[in-house]
């Protein structure tokens, strides 16, 4: 709510004098067009910047849908700067005046605004950050919040209660005590909150994200402590059990938390891309109701899940917000919940899954070394053992990119979900994954909306299923996967690119049940003391087409190892290596015991199979 720059000027008179002339509002390309902007997303900025500040509304699922805030439905007031302990507003010498719409104001007073420093009245849904309307006056009842001087020169924001021998100020926050003051002077009354979308962090700026990780690491402790705290054995538990080897309750509290926060996430996500309207979210039931809305966007991510006993409190609900808000996550694309629960699950656990993270940069480079860059529209790609998503998400911004300029929003859509594949038997895992890849196409899914406030998003293609097994015929995904596995069906032909970091599991430390379906799946490499990503490479090979390529990284040992013998001489004598990178002395995985190479291969008869090796 402050003044316009130049520029949101311009588009506003624009836009203003389009109405006057024609009656209906331009569009975003008309407007794109006499601005001389190369892409929507420019507009898309300024238009989101005019409905923050209160100057025009949109309709999201009308390409003409921009009307005017009337003018006179505003008002100009006082900002005096910010309110924190030990700054005396009267001692302010410059103020800034803002523009606010007169519904915020009571109906009669003199007003002005303050700027709030501090997390102490979140409760009441008033955040670090936000804006306050206060009304002049020297008088309070129990119970409203007041602009309070105390110390002669020290203003606060609290609730007053009159007690015995002076005041009590209540902060609505539990974790901060009241102050109890023998005199004071009430300088004003709040009446109306405003967000503060002008000052918001761009998440997608390095340090910013560093900053918002680091928060969010924290409130991932907090929840986690908080399910805790709450969880009883319950149905959901039994069910998870299910799918855990060695059933862990703090694993499934942890894992409850991730999934809580990333369907939190993932709704800011879609609020900045105006996709659902809310501020602050307060009580489940609010939660609730907005996954229910959320469920028009993409409908398998926000149903009910085996995470959703959990019943957050309302403190906790609010301390989000207050973080959550002080962010734009209208331009991310990164998988940040996936590279937390990274750290968060102990390494010895990790090592027991086989699970280690990808870099970005060994990721790109073995997307950019299988070839996947250039005329990809049609091509389908798979991880076999996706994890969180790294890879496939990074080839869902490749294929996406490469798309833009002969498709539009629905066909572009179509071509992530027919042709990007991932599997993982770890069902929170493929939830991971399926959002990250929602979250590059949050973008393409506003735009179809518009013109089709009724399209149904379908379902990305992450199973969730234990690669070396086949399962049986049950319903129509997993028919899917039989498919996929068997190369039967669309996917006779098999993939044109297979990519990957397989799970390092050596066989000793496999559970029976996992060592029995690698020696049924694997006949030919599952032998002697086998680790399972020899598994992976074997079955990854089995799903290329012809001249179809492979992208893994995987541990040093398969070059040395006997139990890979058979596995090498496969690839020597069948396949066309194109290189076999030694990186175990680059250190790309910190903190991990594990030296890995990269392999990239193509499924033809071989010519000239060399390896060559990265210098540290």
């Amino acid at each position: 709510m402050s003044t316009l720059t130049k520029k949101q000027k311009q588009i506003y008179n624009y836009i203003e004098k389009y109405i006057e002339k024609k009656e209906y509002s331009p569009t975003f390309e008309e407007i794109k067009g006499h601005f001389g902007y190369s892409t929507l997303s420019g507009v898309q900025e300024h238009i989101d910047a005019l409905v923050k500040k209160g100057m025009i509304s949109k309709n999201r699922y009308n390409a003409r849908g921009i009307e005017l805030n009337r003018k006179d439905e505003m008002a100009s007031i006082l900002l005096k700067g910010t309110i924190a302990a030990g700054v005396p507003i009267e001692a302010l010498e410059e103020y800034e005046t803002i523009t606010v719409p007169k519904t915020l104001l009571s109906k009669s007073g003199n007003h002005f605004a303050l700027r709030i420093k501090g997390n102490s009245m979140i409760q009441d849904g008033v955040f670090d950050g936000d804006t306050v309307v206060i009304r002049k006056q020297d008088t309070a009842e129990n119970g409203e919040t007041v602009v309070a001087l105390i110390n002669d020169n020290e203003a606060t924001l609290k609730k007053i209660f009159r007690v015995p021998g002076g005041f009590k100020l209540q902060p609505a926050n539990p974790e901060i005590p009241a102050l109890m003051v023998k005199q004071l002077v009430v300088q004003g009354k709040v009446i109306s909150v405003m967000r503060n979308y002008e000052m918001r962090r761009t998440i997608s700026e390095n340090l910013n994200l560093l900053i918002f990780t680091d928060e969010l690491r924290q409130l991932i402790t907090k929840t986690q402590e908080e399910t805790k705290q709450e969880f009883r054995p319950n149905q959901e538990f039994k069910i998870w059990l299910q799918t855990e080897n060695k059933p862990d309750q703090d694993k499934f509290c942890l894992e409850t938390a991730y999934t809580f926060l990333n369907e939190l996430l993932l709704l800011w996500v879609c609020k900045d891309k105006q996709l659902i309207n809310f501020e602050i979210i307060e009580n489940k039931q609010q939660l609730t109701d907005l996954k229910q809305n959320a469920q028009e966007i993409y409908s398998h991510i926000f149903t009910k899940n085996i995470f959703d006993w959990y019943n957050p409190s309302s403190f906790l609900l609010q301390e989000i917000t207050n973080s959550f808000n002080k962010y734009d996550f209208s331009h991310i694309d990164r998988d940040i919940l996936g590279k937390l629960y990274e750290q968060f699950i102990p390494t010895e656990e990790r090592k027991r899954l086989g699970q280690f993270y990808t870099p970005e940069t060994v990721i790109d480079y073995i997307l950019d070394q299988i070839g996947y860059t250039t005329n990809i529209g049609n091509k389908k790609i798979i991880d076999p053992s996706c994890g969180s998503g790294g890879f496939i998400t990074r080839a869902t911004k490749r294929l996406i990119q490469a798309s833009k300029e002969k498709n539009n929003s629905k066909a572009i859509i179509e071509k992530v979900v027919n042709n990007i594949h991932g599997l993982d038997i770890n069902p929170f895992a493929c939830y991971l994954a399926e959002t990250n890849i929602l979250i590059q196409l949050i973008d393409l899914i506003v735009e179809v909306k518009k013109e089709n406030p009724d399209y149904e998003m379908p379902k990305i293609k992450i199973f969730q299923t234990n690669t070396m097994e086949t399962p049986s015929l049950l319903s129509g995904e997993e028919q899917e996967i039989r498919d996929i596995k068997n190369r039967s069906g669309q996917f006779e032909k098999g993939f044109d690119f297979v990519v990957g970091n397989p799970p390092y599991l050596e066989a000793k430390k496999m559970d029976k049940e996992t060592k029995k379906l690698c020696k049924e799946a694997c006949p030919s490499v599952a032998n002697g003391a086998f680790d399972l990503f020899v598994c992976f490479i074997d079955k990854g090979l089995r799903l290329l087409k012809t001249n179809g390529k492979l992208g893994y990284i995987f541990p040093n040992k398969f070059l040395i190892a006997s139990y890979a013998k058979n596995m090498r001489e496969e690839l020597l004598n069948n396949y066309s290596i194109k290189e076999i990178i030694d990186v175990s002395e680059c250190e790309i995985f910190k903190n991990v015991s594990v030296y890995p190479v990269i392999l990239i291969v193509e499924n033809k008869k071989p010519k000239n199979n060399a390896i060559r090796t990265a210098e540290k």
